[in-house]
C-alpha cells in the first residue's frame, strides 16, 4: 500500500508538471461501480474512478483507481489497482504506454492468515488510421510476486471499419503466453451503434482462452488465476446533459468451471 501511495503521489506532482507545460483543453472524469454474481456462490463488489486531461487536442493522459473486494466461502480478497497512461496523436498515427500496478491481499478466515501478490503491467501501442478503417497492434508485459509468481506477454491486434458516424465494427486476436506453460488464443469482436443522438449501444466479448487478459482502452484488468473461456457484454451510454453521460452494462463470462454475472453502472462529465 505504501508503493501505491507513493505512485499516487509521483502522478499528482507529474499531472501538475504536464499542467504547466501544455495547455489543458479537455478534463473528463468518471466513476463506476461493479457488482459480480458467481455461480460457485461467491461475490464481488468494486468502484472505480478515472480522468483524462487533454492536452493540445492531441495528448491525453489518463489514470485510474479501482477498490475490488471479492467475497469467498473461506477468504476475502482486497484488490487495490492504480492505472496511468499516455497517448499520443501524430497525423494518421495514435501511441499509447500504459502502466498498471494491483496489489491484493487475501484473508483467510479458516487460520486467521493473510498474504498479499503484486503485479505490474507495462504496455505500449499503436494505431494507424486509413479511410474508414483504423489498424492496430498492442504488447503487454506482466510480472506477478508474492502468493502466486508468474510473469506473461500478451499480443493483441485490431482491425476496425468505422462505415458511418453512426456505428463502428471491430476484431481484434489476442495470443497469451504465460511461463505457467498456458498458451492462450482468442478473438473478440465489438459492435457500437447509435440509436439517436444520445443513445448508444455497444455489444462486445470473445471467444477462445484468455488469462490476465489487460484492456489498454479501457485500463482494466480481471486478475483471475483460472483460464477466462468466454465473455459477452452490452453496454448502454445516455447523455442526460451536454457534458454529462451514463453507463450501463450487463456481463456474461466463465472463468475454469465456474461463470460470473456483472452488472455495472456509472457516468463521466465532460469539464
Amino acid at each position: 500500500m505504501t508503493k501505491l501511495f507513493n505512485i499516487i503521489l509521483v502522478l499528482l506532482l507529474f499531472s501538475t508538471h504536464l499542467s504547466a507545460q501544455f495547455k489543458i483543453t479537455s478534463v473528463i472524469p468518471s466513476f463506476y461501480f461493479t457488482t459480480g454474481d458467481y455461480s460457485n456462490n461467491n461475490s464481488s463488489f468494486s468502484y472505480t474512478g478515472y480522468v483524462s486531461l487533454g492536452f493540445n487536442d492531441s495528448d491525453f493522459f489518463n489514470a485510474g483507481l479501482d477498490f475490488l473486494t471479492i467475497d469467498d466461502q473461506s477468504v476475502e480478497y482486497n484488490q487495490t489497482a492504480l492505472y496511468m497512461g499516455w497517448v499520443k496523436n501524430i497525423d494518421v498515427f495514435r501511441f499509447k504506454i500504459n502502466y498498471a500496478q494491483i496489489d491484493g491481499t487475501y484473508d483467510d478466515n479458516s487460520v486467521d492468515y493473510k498474504y498479499s501478490d503484486y503485479l505490474k503491467i507495462y504496455n505500449i501501442g499503436f494505431a494507424y488510421n486509413y479511410n474508414q478503417f483504423v489498424f492496430g497492434a498492442v504488447f503487454s508485459y506482466m510480472n506477478m510476486i508474492g502468493n502466486q509468481s508468474l510473469n506473461g506477454r500478451q499480443y493483441e491486434f485490431s482491425a476496425s471499419w468505422l462505415p458511418s458516424d453512426f456505428m463502428s465494427i471491430s476484431v481484434n486476436p489476442v495470443f497469451i503466453n504465460l511461463n505457467d506453460s498456458r498458451k492462450l488464443y482468442s478473438i473478440g469482436g465489438d459492435l457500437t451503434y447509435k440509436l439517436t443522438d444520445k443513445l448508444k449501444i455497444n455489444i462486445n466479448g470473445f471467444i477462445g482462452e484468455r488469462a490476465y487478459y489487460f484492456n489498454s482502452d479501457l485500463l482494466w484488468i480481471n486478475k483471475r488465476e483460472e483460464t477466462q473461456k468466454y465473455l459477452t457484454e452490452i453496454k448502454a451510454e445516455y447523455i442526460i446533459a451536454k457534458t454529462i453521460v451514463i453507463t450501463a452494462s450487463a456481463q456474461k463470462t466463465k472463468f475454469g468451471n465456474y461463470h460470473i454475472t456483472y452488472l455495472s453502472g456509472g457516468g463521466k462529465v465532460f469539464l
